[in-house]
């Protein structure tokens, strides 16, 4: 059973602008004891990661939707995440978020079958849920707002090499033991390129380089946020993307609404990804500024092939730089 205590302390990290281990956890959120009891409460309820400035490390944000997708999209190197989507009655359409580099903006697909939306770094608002009671069990009343994401002008040629596997891998919840293997069996030996030529190599013992790169992107303001998926609403959930228009009264409908909004900055509007109930689709059709949709398909998704941005093939740590793939 979840507590309204676990989820202030969701609440509480998905504020962090750290990328934090156990060890950080303990320090902000208690002792190792009480952190590793909230970690097996919530293991099937909720899951974090920390949001990295990838425009800091050269790249943007690309959002693909594309119609009879061959199987080979999900190869495709820039892919950081996918789901199956419905944009009208009986048609599939294939979502993939990417990284591009922006040097390589060019390569960004283009076609009749493909809608692509370039963004910056996103934002995810999350519900009050955490805050929603005090100490004495009183309601607190918060006003929420979408951020933009920033940094502080660090430039990808004066970033440690190793940060950018690290940022990449850190997309996926593991501990950084696990982040290290995980990057050893991308790179192989090929991993010590990443770093200073006099560097001790620690085969199995890893974790202290992803620790490294963990504070340099702490240091130099590179983590945004940590982004909550709640598990418990998604029995009851519909998930949806929407093209609207850059307004407030679009954004204050979704926000009163959906307990989780992801908002991605374009040009001249915003790709908005929302989680709701029935309310989320009475609020749509009241409110103006949604431009197109298109509704997840949760089960699609769950059973097509996963996929990865591929830095292994796409980063020079010797120039600090990117490379066609």
């Amino acid at each position: 059973m979840v507590r309204w205590h676990d989820l202030r302390l969701l609440q509480r990290l998905h504020e962090t602008n750290e990328a934090v281990g156990l060890e950080e956890l303990s320090r902000r959120f208690g002792t190792r004891r009480s952190v590793y009891r909230w970690m097996a409460r919530m293991r099937h309820h909720a899951a974090y990661q920390p949001r990295v400035a990838f425009a800091a490390l050269g790249l943007v944000h690309a959002h693909l939707f594309i119609r009879q997708p061959g199987q080979k999209w999900f190869e495709y190197p820039y892919a950081i995440d996918r789901a199956w989507t419905i944009d009208q009655p009986g048609r599939n359409v294939l979502y993939l978020h990417c990284l591009i580099p922006s040097q390589h903006a060019a390569q960004i697909p283009a076609s009749g079958r493909i809608t692509s939306i370039t963004t910056s770094d996103g934002w995810q608002d999350l519900a009050p849920l955490a805050d929603a009671l005090d100490e004495q069990g009183r309601p607190i009343i918060q006003q929420r707002t979408a951020q933009l994401a920033s940094w502080n002008g660090t430039r990808l040629d004066q970033i440690d090499p190793f940060v950018v596997p690290v940022a990449c891998e850190l997309q996926h919840p593991r501990s950084m033991h696990d982040h290290w293997r995980a990057i050893k069996a991308r790179l192989g030996e090929r991993v010590w390129e990443y770093f200073p030529r006099r560097t001790r190599r620690w085969q199995h013992n890893g974790k202290a380089y992803v620790r490294q790169a963990c504070e340099y992107l702490n240091r130099y303001g590179l983590v945004l946020q940590h982004t909550i998926t709640y598990r418990p609403l998604a029995p009851h959930t519909i998930e949806l993307f929407l093209l609207t228009t850059n307004t407030k009264e679009v954004q204050d409908a979704l926000a009163s609404t959906c307990p989780t909004v992801e908002t991605y900055h374009a040009d001249r509007s915003l790709l908005v990804r929302v989680r709701g109930n029935e309310q989320l689709l009475k609020r749509l059709i009241s409110t103006g500024g949604v431009q197109r949709w298109w509704f997840a398909n949760d089960e699609q998704t769950a059973s097509a092939p996963t996929v990865r941005f591929q830095y292994e093939h796409l980063f020079d740590p010797g120039t600090r730089s990117w490379v066609q793939s």
